[in-house]
């Protein structure tokens, strides 16, 4: 259960790093080259989640190990840590569409400049059984045709090693309830056409219990943080660059940009800012069990 899927599998060396995404387009590009996670963290975070330093840290701490990685890339939140990638020398990206894909592609060579990254729309991977260490994932499957989100999942899970380690995070319903009660407090005749379904909230619970199905060992770790945002466009450029709030768009469009500006800058000067709760979970799996799943 995960929004606007991929997998990007990275390595160290001579490995690949497949990549798989639901995009048939990237939108907005302009937006999200400024307005992008990491940037919105690191300009108005309050309380450090340490989530970004938790990955640097735990996921391929050697730079040795095969990696898979589904990343949501609307954020592009890890392709701006230098620190993740210069660890990997090839990505493979795989996916349904090329527009998605290409961002990618672009993005992470003006990090990390010597990364070999190629492009394919093929739905297997060129990989051998049992050849990667870790899958990191901060997306989900639930937006894409069952039959294709298993399919990649259980690609996945072959090329994963039996003692390998899978990283899925996501994030919970105060991060959305807080951008949804800004938008009642706009106005709450426009909040009733936001399509919430789209944000397909993930019941940790529900992906511990599946993640038990696959690994002999789960844990779940929590990050969270604040943003005290007091610059009325960063806030509407990272609303703008974010795919999730697509409906939100429509909302902001059709009541006119200049007249949520303004509310949002009035309500920055009556606060001193609006405050937007970032929380995460990590779901851990490891050591993968004999499940095989049916696709």
């Amino acid at each position: 259960m995960i929004a606007n899927n991929l997998f990007n599998f990275s390595m160290k060396n001579k490995m690949l790093v497949p990549f798989f995404t639901k995009s048939s387009n990237v939108q907005n590009c302009s937006y999200r080259r400024k307005y992008d996670l990491v940037y919105m963290m690191e300009k108005y975070a309050t309380s450090s989640m340490d989530y970004l330093q938790w990955v640097n840290e735990n996921v391929n701490p050697n730079k040795n190990k095969n990696a898979i990685e589904f990343i949501d890339i609307s954020g592009l939140a890890l392709m701006k840590h230098k620190e993740v990638f210069s660890k990997f020398q090839n990505v493979y990206v795989l996916d349904q569409y090329f527009g998605g894909m290409i961002h990618f592609k672009t993005a992470i060579k003006n990090i990390v400049s010597n990364l070999k990254v190629s492009l394919s729309t093929k739905s297997k991977l060129n990989l051998p059984n049992h050849s990667i260490d870790i899958i990191f994932s901060n997306s989900s499957f639930s937006l894409i045709p069952e039959d294709v989100r298993m399919s990649f999942l259980s690609e996945g899970l072959r090329v994963l090693k039996d003692d390998g380690v899978l990283y899925f995070s996501n994030l919970s319903a105060e991060y959305y309830d807080s951008i949804y009660e800004l938008l009642i407090e706009y106005d709450s005749r426009l909040a009733s056409g936001l399509d919430w379904s789209q944000f397909q909230i993930v019941n940790v619970d529900k992906v511990h219990d599946f993640f038990k199905l696959i690994f002999s060992e789960v844990k779940v770790e929590y990050f969270k943080s604040d943003w005290w945002i007091t610059n009325v466009d960063d806030l509407i450029g990272y609303l703008l660059s974010e795919r999730e709030f697509d409906s939100l768009k429509l909302i902001i469009s059709e009541s006119g940009l200049s007249k949520f500006r303004t509310f949002l800058l009035n309500k920055i000067k009556e606060d001193g800012g609006i405050l937007i709760k970032r929380r995460v979970n990590l779901i851990i799996g490891k050591n993968k069990c004999s499940l095989k799943l049916a696709v």
